[in-house]
């Protein structure tokens, strides 16, 4: 069996990688979609978990939110907590294993936020 002349192997490999670099470029953009994607439903789940728990800041505006931040997130405080918390220093609390309400200092939490409503 006769080897096929250069130029036509040459041909081939160039086609083969042209294809390679077509299927590079599309899994690319398939994994920056992706990662894009994870971005956003993170920030929707954070904002949102922070608009559950703050429902005043719903009204606020870009400004108004913007001081919020700088006045609660950006304080020495606030950095302190993060950098133990990523360091691993500072973890969540313990679920209690029973049905025993958690203490909050006072007495104990409402079993049902309904009936402190």
């Amino acid at each position: 069996m006769a080897r096929k002349p250069v130029s036509e192997r040459l041909d081939k490999v160039l086609a083969d990688l042209e294809n390679l670099e077509k299927e590079k470029k599309q899994l690319i953009n398939e994994q920056k979609e992706e990662v894009r994607k994870m971005r956003t439903h993170r920030l929707c789940k954070r904002g949102g978990l922070v608009e559950k728990l703050l429902p005043d800041i719903i009204a606020f505006t870009d400004e108004q939110f913007d001081l919020f931040v700088d006045n609660t997130l950006l304080i020495a405080d606030t950095k302190r907590i993060i950098a133990e918390i990523k360091s691993g220093q500072l973890k969540p609390p313990a679920v209690p294993k029973d049905d025993t309400p958690a203490h909050d200092g006072d007495g104990f939490l409402p079993k049902s936020t309904e009936a402190a409503e």
